[in-house]
């Protein structure tokens, strides 16, 4: 599977992208003790809502802090990062 990055997406489209890249897609309660580690508090029910599309009745504005969290752990886990995506048959560039 390649991962498509397309023009014009809403900043839930971008994190919900870059959330999947991480296994805290499979354990969200991991992303809560990993910004809970960070000192920012955030529960199950707004990593949810930050996934839903912009303009949704569910969906809630993803802080920029949030991104900044998101970038940190894939920068500083590059490897965990890359065997997950592999394990998943997720690729980030088509390969010639």
């Amino acid at each position: 599977m390649i991962l498509n990055i397309y023009k014009n997406m809403d900043k839930n489209t971008i994190f919900a992208k870059l959330f999947r890249m991480t296994p805290f897609s499979y354990n969200v309660e991991s992303f809560i003790d990993y910004m809970k580690e960070q000192g920012y508090s955030i529960t199950k029910s707004q990593v949810n809502c930050w996934q839903r599309k912009a303009g949704s009745d569910k969906s809630r504005p993803v802080p920029d802090f949030v991104f900044t969290m998101i970038f940190n752990y894939i920068h500083d886990n590059k490897i965990e990062v890359a065997e997950f995506l592999k394990s998943k048959d997720i690729a980030l560039f088509e390969r010639d």
